[in-house]
């Protein structure tokens, strides 16, 4: 199974290809496309890299069934059929990279499934404080991964530099006087609603 956060990759806009390599150096390419400063992958070959479909066409007829029930027509507004470059290329389902999330979190199966769990492990990480989140968040800053790079992406972020030592001190301390100066004002709202009842 193709992992979301790949070890090196490159876009290839010429030919429309992205491609995406694993810890052993097995290549995956998946159709993607720049438009309107969105990058736009293939829905189809992302959901056979990542195992849920076997083939593109039971990935196309799967996806095309997912997409028409009721419950999901606001990820169908959100993708739109495409047509890549090259001969014998047909109209296929493409989205950005918010949108592939959406579906995969709504999508059944054992790797849909799988990912649930780890954006609950990640949740879960993120509301405890665990502080081993920083060093994550640090190396996926400065990662060029395919995971970390279509996330800037989809938040049109550049990629960040490390913190590390004293300047990550510094920050995490700007971070609490922000959160501590919010928490201050929400309550001096309060104060002041309750005063004017």
């Amino acid at each position: 199974m193709l992992q979301l956060i790949a070890r090196v990759s490159s876009y290839d806009t010429i030919h429309d290809r992205l491609y995406v390599f694993d810890a052993q150096d097995n290549v995956t390419l998946l159709r993607a496309m720049n438009k309107n400063d969105r990058t736009l992958i293939s829905v189809v070959d992302f959901f056979v890299a990542l195992g849920v479909y076997e083939t593109e066409k039971q990935a196309y007829n799967g996806l095309n069934y997912f997409l028409k029930k009721e419950e999901n027509c606001d990820l169908k507004a959100k993708c739109s059929m495409e047509k890549f470059k090259g001969q014998g290329q047909k109209e296929t389902w493409v989205a950005d990279w918010d949108t592939l999330l959406d579906v995969l979190c709504r999508l059944k199966g054992r790797v849909s499934d799988a990912f649930r769990a780890q954006m609950r492990q990640v949740y879960t990480r993120f509301r405890a404080g665990d502080q081993t989140m920083h060093a994550d968040i640090n190396r996926n800053a400065a990662s060029e991964d395919i995971g970390n790079v279509l996330a800037r992406d989809a938040l049109g972020m550049e990629p960040g530099r490390v913190l590390a030592g004293q300047e990550l001190v510094e920050y995490e301390q700007a971070q609490s006087k922000i959160r501590l100066i919010k928490m201050q004002e929400t309550l001096d709202e309060k104060y002041n609603e309750e005063e004017h009842l």
